[in-house]
């Protein structure tokens, strides 16, 4: 699986390759000071790094992290093999507001990456695999401002 990883400080995005791309995060998060999020992945083996690598030299920062060009992020947002990626929604508990967040991925069949965001500062928080089952009662929306603006609409 092809993953792409941003670098919250520095914007900058490794492209890179992975069976177990949280556990990949895990791995790099240890050595850097800065917070990293897992933003996306797609399927592709070692030879679809190699040509997204060549794709992107242009934009090569250092080894495997590229600038966060227009061009990438692009890519990057335009590369939804499954309909869920890239949405961001909200979970409710007793009829309130429980989680927010976005899709990242669906790295199993039936399964979806989900990174959630902090309550107060809105930052990337925890990452968790959810069930397609779990999630049919979440809403889900198309931008993060149309995520803010139905809390803001209807909780607040």
């Amino acid at each position: 699986m092809v993953y792409f990883i941003k670098n919250i400080d520095t914007g900058r995005i490794k492209i890179g390759f992975s069976d177990t791309p949280t556990k990949r995060l895990k791995e790099l998060q240890t050595g850097n000071d800065n917070k990293l999020v897992l933003i996306k992945t797609i399927a592709g083996d070692k030879n679809k790094e190699a040509s997204l690598h060549e794709m992107f030299s242009h934009l090569r920062s250092n080894g495997e992290w590229f600038d966060p060009d227009d061009e990438l992020l692009q890519f990057i947002k335009e590369t939804n093999t499954k309909s869920l990626d890239g949405k961001f929604f909200h979970t409710f508990k007793n009829n309130q507001v429980e989680w927010q967040g976005y899709i990242i991925s669906e790295p199993k069949d039936g399964f979806f990456l989900i990174q959630l965001f902090d309550w107060i500062l809105g930052e990337p928080s925890n990452q968790k695999l959810v069930s397609i089952n779990d999630m049919l009662s979440w809403n889900f929306y198309d931008s993060v401002e149309e995520m803010n603006d139905a809390y803001y609409n209807k909780y607040k």
